[in-house]
């Protein structure tokens, strides 16, 4: 701050109106004070000279200088001093002024140099920083407070404010700075050119094919979420994604039975009866369906047999009369030969063959299954014959026997006339067809640990061997069941 300092204030700090050179030791007009001229010589040359009425010693002012002679005010701070009324006056004070709010200037009036002490706390100043909001002096420097305050929240910016204009400035923080993607599935998420980059992601893979693995962005967890359209479907079966189901293939799969009872690929032969059984295309013989002139001449339904025409038929001599002729999947009739001709003749009480019925179709099927699991291990191409022979004789002798009891069942013997002694002639033939069938599964899984079977050979012959086995089972326990069937057909 500017202190104009001057020396008639220096004089009146001093008091009574008497120059600091003064040396005088009597005021003027003071009786009987002075005893010389020097006693009251004040040294101002702009005063006159005192002399001392020594009659009375009082002191007697002498003549005054003129105005604007030069004299000397004793005050460093002041310049051209001159002679005014009597008085030495400095005029034209020395200008402190270091433009600081926060310092008090004042002129050293022994010196005339400019002090610059600290202002009083708290005076409003300028620190040039546009970024603090209040600037105050404190302890004679400008200090600023009230920040602006740059924050967006980004950890990928690196915010800071410009100290010119006082705006915010978002520059990207340095790359690798630790961040979040708000994707749980990233597991490191760092700073990239300003940017929140995940990277490390949570691998979910269950291996099966057949789901759609993603990671839950809120959770981190993985999901397998199971689609059946990418499994495999056939004519009696669909497939669907059952990745928990031991008997599922290598890619989660598992065959679900489908369209039962319906038609399927006959493959070309005309005399098997195709339809869909607990999902398996089963080709049911029907002897019938083989045309030939003497409807009681020996004619099957034998596909496979290399003799057999085109529509899978094979035709021997002719049966005499009495002899069992062409089947027509009924086992409430009687297949005789009667003249030449197949005669199908109806038991006398339907009702008390209706029984027989569905465990002698269920046998004529099983028979067909078995077949077609045989086919299935004949096109294997990595079996060695030794294998292949011992996979397909327990599958023959689970055929035989059930061909067997399928026969009894539909009255081979015309003197079992009741359900229960077709029953009790049947059972023997199914005894050890559930061991048989359990003697092939095991066959198929030492085949596939020495690497003649592959996974996906093993599993599908695995599950129809099971199927097979219970299939077996259900029979037996059926045919025992029809034991207690006392009703007669005659």
């Amino acid at each position: 701050m500017t202190r104009l300092v001057l020396a008639s204030a220096a004089a009146l700090l001093l008091g009574g109106g008497v120059s600091p050179g003064w040396a005088a030791t009597c005021d003027l007009g003071v009786p009987a004070c002075c005893t010389a001229d020097g006693d009251c010589d004040d040294t101002d040359v702009c005063s006159g000279t005192e002399t001392c009425d020594l009659g009375t010693g009082t002191c007697l002012a002498g003549t005054p200088a003129a105005d604007d002679d030069p004299c000397d005010d004793a005050d460093a701070c002041t310049t051209l001093d001159t002679c005014q009324g009597g008085s030495c006056v400095g005029v034209f004070p020395v200008v402190c002024d270091d433009g600081d709010p926060c310092t008090d200037d004042v002129c050293d009036p022994a010196t005339g140099s400019c002090l610059s002490p600290p202002g009083p706390d708290g005076a409003g100043c300028e620190d040039f920083d546009a970024c603090t909001q209040t600037d105050t002096c404190q302890g004679g420097q400008c200090v600023g407070s009230d920040p602006v305050v740059c924050d967006d929240s980004d950890p990928c910016t690196a915010d800071a404010c410009d100290s010119g204009t006082g705006a915010c400035l978002t520059p990207p923080a340095p790359n690798g700075t630790p961040c979040t993607d708000d994707d749980a599935c990233t597991q490191t998420d760092q700073c990239q050119a300003g940017t929140c980059v995940g990277s490390d992601p949570v691998a979910c893979d269950d291996g099966f094919l057949c789901t759609d693995d993603a990671c839950d962005r809120d959770t981190g967890s993985c999901t397998f979420t199971g689609i059946d359209a990418r499994c495999l479907d056939g004519a009696c079966f669909d497939g669907a994604c059952r990745t928990n189901d031991p008997d599922a293939d290598t890619a989660g799969c598992v065959p679900q039975p489908a369209r039962e009872d319906e038609t399927c690929d006959d493959e070309g032969v005309a005399c098997t009866d195709d339809r869909c059984a607990s999902g398996m295309c089963v080709h049911v013989p029907v002897d019938a369906r083989c045309p030939i002139g003497d409807e009681c001449a020996q004619a099957t339904c034998t596909p496979a047999d290399a003799g057999a025409d085109a529509a899978g038929c094979l035709v021997g001599p002719g049966q005499p009369d009495g002899a069992a002729c062409t089947e027509d999947l009924d086992p409430c009739t009687r297949d005789l030969c009667r003249t030449g001709v197949c005669s199908h003749q109806v038991v006398a009480s339907l009702q008390a063959c209706e029984p027989v019925a569905d465990p002698f179709r269920q046998a004529l099927v099983l028979a067909a299954f078995a077949v077609q699991i045989a086919s299935e291990v004949d096109q294997a191409p990595d079996l060695s014959d030794t294998r292949r022979a011992g996979l397909q004789d327990p599958l023959e002798d689970v055929h035989a026997g059930l061909i067997a009891a399928a026969a009894e069942l539909n009255g081979a013997d015309p003197v079992a006339d009741t359900a229960q002694s077709r029953a009790h002639r049947a059972l023997p033939h199914l005894r050890t067809l559930p061991k048989r069938a359990r003697v092939f599964v095991r066959l198929v899984r030492s085949a596939q640990k020495t690497g003649q079977l592959s996974p996906d050979e093993a599993a599908a012959l695995k599950r129809n061997g099971k199927d097979l086995l219970r299939g077996v089972r259900t029979l037996k326990r059926d045919v025992r069941r029809l034991r207690k069937v006392t009703r007669v057909f005659q």
